[in-house]
């Protein structure tokens, strides 16, 4: 696999969720878990908890649940694409998605979306894209 600079690499991709709804975070926790090479290393509520902690976390993809109250969700893309450009962003949406957020998330710094409700297969593949640096 490559990783962001074009080198070869063994490691997981480390990956930080935000997910707007924290009932739903066990059961995207638990999708995430089943894929491998992806290790999770933050989960996130809100803007706040998200800011504080990408810089600990170290994630190489940023997972950004879209529905986040208002467009919070656009603000941290934003956010991490200015601030943490080795950070990769992957917008995570509904099944029938918002085309407003996904076309300001992608202005804002996103790679790309993937539906929540994608395949584990697909799924790996938005993720290890992104990871490289490429659109999905």
């Amino acid at each position: 696999m490559e990783n962001g600079g074009g080198k070869l690499s063994s490691e997981p991709i480390r990956v930080q969720v935000v997910e707007a709804d924290p009932d739903r975070v066990p059961t995207t926790l638990a999708f995430l878990a089943e894929i491998p090479d992806i290790e999770v290393v933050g989960v996130a509520h809100n803007r706040l908890a998200t800011m504080n902690q990408l810089e600990p976390a170290q994630p190489d993809v940023l997972l950004v649940d879209l529905m986040l109250t208002g467009y919070r969700g656009i603000e941290i893309v934003r956010h991490a694409s200015n601030t943490y450009p080795q950070v990769r962003v992957l917008a995570l949406v509904p099944a029938d998605p918002p085309h407003d957020r996904i076309i300001l998330a992608v202005q804002a710094g996103a790679l790309g979306y993937v539906c929540r409700d994608t395949g584990r297969s697909e799924f790996k593949t938005a993720i290890q894209r992104v990871h490289s640096g490429e659109p999905w």
